[in-house]
């Protein structure tokens, strides 16, 4: 029988040598899992903005008329059809825990997009690492979205979400027949 420090990681999503995607959403580094984020996308302000207002990011706006979107994807959406994704409407999420602000990021020049099954939705954020990062040591911690945290000395520590915990409250489920 494991013990409690292994369940409670197991029970959290995240392990030692697990690859994670690292953003800044306003002054807070965060992570998720690199199998669960299916897109990363620059935006203008004026984007930004228009995703604010509407609290959700069209599909289609990912690409031109010709482009079949799934191939922009990784992860589930990669796996929809093309006129399927041109009607998805994505919301945008906003991770909750104490401290965290409960408004997207107003300085957001980047769209996340994650996955999780049939579950998605969008992260705006103002900055995000180009390549994931190895998860070393962290400490499993329970805050809303936050279920750990990866301890820097001198900076800030980096919040890991649980994206499954943050998808099934604001995401947006899938039931393709």
């Amino acid at each position: 029988m494991p013990d409690i420090k292994e369940r409670e990681i197991n029970t959290i999503g995240f392990q030692t040598g697990q690859e994670i995607r690292i953003f800044t959403i306003g002054d807070r580094e965060m992570g998720v899992s690199e199998a669960n984020v299916a897109a990363v996308k620059d935006i203008s302000e004026r984007e930004a903005t228009r995703c604010q207002q509407r609290a959700g990011v069209c599909l289609k706006d990912f690409g031109g008329f010709w482009t079949n979107l799934a191939t922009l994807f990784n992860g589930p959406l990669a796996e929809y059809n093309n006129r399927l994704l041109r009607k998805m409407t994505l919301p945008v999420m906003v991770p909750k825990g104490i401290g965290l602000s409960q408004l997207p990021d107003s300085g957001a020049r980047f769209l996340v997009v994650l996955s999780s099954g049939n579950w998605h939705g969008v992260i705006l954020c103002s900055q995000v690492h180009e390549q994931p990062i190895l998860l070393g040591s962290f400490t499993p911690s329970r805050n809303g979205d936050v279920s750990g945290l990866i301890e820097r000395s001198n900076v800030d520590d980096i919040l890991l979400i649980d994206v499954i915990s943050l998808l099934k409250r604001e995401g947006f489920l899938t039931v393709v027949v």
